[in-house]
């Protein structure tokens, strides 16, 4: 596959900087820490690219290539009503694939929210009972 920098005039690039600074610089460590604690936090993607100055297509890439967002993660997002359903989910002796089929939500999405939900004691408990201590557990 063609590196995309290759593709656009030194014009393009250097608009594309005025706006987002960042753009094909290679990521750190401390932004990847910081893209993923921005968007475990409920910051969106569009927020968390203008803050650190990088494309949300870079952003969103990025974070599938650090587990948190996967490519077949539809975006829909989660209801106040879906997250009292999941917590009371956890309460009953049940495993991951079987929230996940109740909720009609993939793996990741349920891992996630739940990673986002993690300040709630019950969450808390529950999800190391299940072993969900990182973004995707193998």
């Amino acid at each position: 596959m063609a590196n995309n920098r290759f593709l656009l005039t030194a014009e393009q690039i250097a608009r594309v900087q005025q706006k987002y600074p960042r753009f094909l610089s290679k990521w750190t460590e401390a932004e990847e820490t910081q893209v993923k604690d921005k968007f475990l936090a409920d910051v969106s993607v569009e927020e968390i690219a203008d803050s650190m100055g990088r494309t949300p297509k870079s952003v969103k890439l990025k974070l599938k290539e650090l587990g948190i967002l996967l490519p077949q993660d539809p975006g829909r997002k989660w209801t106040k009503e879906e997250d009292t359903f999941l917590e009371n989910l956890l309460g009953d002796d049940i495993t991951l694939t079987e929230i996940c089929e109740t909720m009609g939500r993939s793996r990741s999405s349920v891992m996630t929210r739940l990673l986002k939900m993690r300040d709630s004691l019950i969450v808390a408990d529950v999800a190391n009972r299940l072993g969900i201590n990182s973004p995707l557990p193998n």
